[in-house]
């Protein structure tokens, strides 16, 4: 009885032992795979919505009967991407309602663009009024 006590005892030390190192394991291993690659872009397209475009491939403002439905979802957080010329869409990592008013209209974002995810983290954003091009002040989520 001695002995199987201890046996489960040791047991029980090297199972713990084995729940404590393998998330360190894991960290580790993950540190060391490689980064995506960032580059340095400049993305022209237009400035959608991205629950409506993906639910319904709607590009502008106005759909499912509302009239503002695209500036609505943004400014509840709901995410924003430009969609570019060749139906690309790049996720933009800014606060959405900071953009919201700008839904269906033609943008320019510069920023550094994950080659993984295409997502862009923008350096700035500007929205083509009349045929001209403004920059948009864009808050820091931090």
């Amino acid at each position: 009885m001695k002995n199987t006590s201890r046996v489960l005892s040791l047991l029980w030390i090297a199972l713990l032992g084995v729940a404590l190192w393998t998330p360190r394991l894991a960290i580790a291993q993950s540190a060391t795979k490689e980064k995506p690659a960032k580059t340095e872009k400049s993305i022209e397209g237009t400035l959608i919505d991205v629950k409506c475009y993906l639910g319904g491939g709607f590009k502008g403002n106005e759909h499912m009967g509302v009239k503002t439905c695209g500036t609505m979802c943004a400014k509840s957080g709901l995410p924003v991407a430009v969609l570019d010329s060749k139906d690309t869409v790049y996720h933009l990592m800014i606060p959405a309602p900071a953009v919201a008013e700008y839904i269906g209209m033609k943008v320019r974002v510069k920023g550094k663009v994950d080659s993984r995810s295409s997502s862009v983290t923008a350096d700035y954003l500007e929205v083509n009024k009349d045929g001209k091009w403004e920059r948009v002040k864009i808050e820091s989520m931090m």
